[in-house]
């Protein structure tokens, strides 16, 4: 058997969390220095969580422990099961580098187990898709190293971006991830951010009012996505669920309505550093 874990990063929300049946380590959030557990469970909660970062609450998240993967990992592996784990990107976050350590000594402890540990090279729902990919593959009765190959053919082609109200707050992480020279906050614009190859954020372009900023994921979609009505498009939202069904609703003008839109909210993890108010957009591209 599998056990399938991914990182509360990855945006998942609670029914797919079941559906998908795949295991959530969370990282932990400390709001106005007070350390927090993501156990958001509801919609209202989030709000809350999001009405406070409108409100110029700071926030920011706490790593997840070598000590706590470890015990996680072994309990599973004790019980005979195989592990498959789908870490946000290495880039944005420290917790991935203990990652390795552990494998080699469960690899020493339990030689007929396999640990495996993929760098989705992303975040949000564009390591989230990855998951869901996984758990499909999980279904069909694919073993662990089909699964680890299908998803590294596929992780390059899962395009993420944000748009976001002040770019300052992506340098609150825990590995600086944005050449500090592309500015901060202006009046009215929006930097768009994605995630590139390697799993880095870097800025792509500026937009200013909600119209360009569609028209200028619309442009994306059409000329980067590839099978939109066989693959989901994410919208994400931090706090700001209208906003994300206009955008749905203009893809779907756009796609098709055969097109498979999901509307999807950002949490507690991913939450303090788009900031309140960010949008954002997940899909499969061509040509990678």
């Amino acid at each position: 058997m599998i056990t399938l874990f991914c990182d509360n990063a990855c945006d998942l929300w609670k029914d797919q969390i079941v559906s998908w049946n795949v295991k959530v380590l969370n990282f932990d959030y400390i709001i106005d220095n007070v350390l927090q557990k993501d156990t958001l469970d509801t919609p209202e909660e989030l709000d809350e969580f999001y009405q406070k970062l409108k409100n110029g609450a700071v926030a920011t998240t706490k790593p997840i422990s070598e000590r706590r993967i470890l015990k996680i990992f072994e309990d599973e592996v004790k019980e005979g099961n195989d592990v498959l784990f789908i870490h946000i990107s290495n880039q944005l976050t420290t917790s991935y580098d203990c990652l390795p350590k552990i494998i080699d000594k469960l690899k020493v402890d339990y030689p007929e187990r396999k640990v495996v540990c993929i760098n989705s090279q992303n975040i949000s729902m564009g390591a989230g898709l990855l998951v869901y990919i996984a758990s499909k593959l999980i279904a069909k009765g694919k073993n662990v190293d089909e699964i680890e190959k299908a998803i590294e053919l596929q992780k390059n082609k899962i395009s993420c971006m944000f748009a976001v109200d002040n770019i300052e707050n992506l340098h609150k992480g825990t590995k600086l991830p944005l050449n500090k020279n592309i500015g901060g906050k202006m009046l009215g614009v929006k930097p768009i951010i994605k995630i590139n190859d390697t799993g880095k954020l870097i800025k792509v372009t500026s937009v200013k009012g909600q119209k360009n900023l569609i028209n200028k994921f619309l442009f994306y979609i059409e000329t980067l996505g590839e099978n939109a009505g066989d693959f989901p498009i994410v919208v994400l939202h931090a706090g700001n669920e209208q906003d994300a069904i206009i955008l749905k609703n203009e893809i779907v003008n756009k796609v098709g309505n055969d097109s498979n839109v999901w509307i999807q909210p950002i949490g507690t993890a991913v939450g303090p550093y788009c900031g309140y108010g960010a949008i954002g957009l997940v899909f499969r591209t061509r040509g990678k």
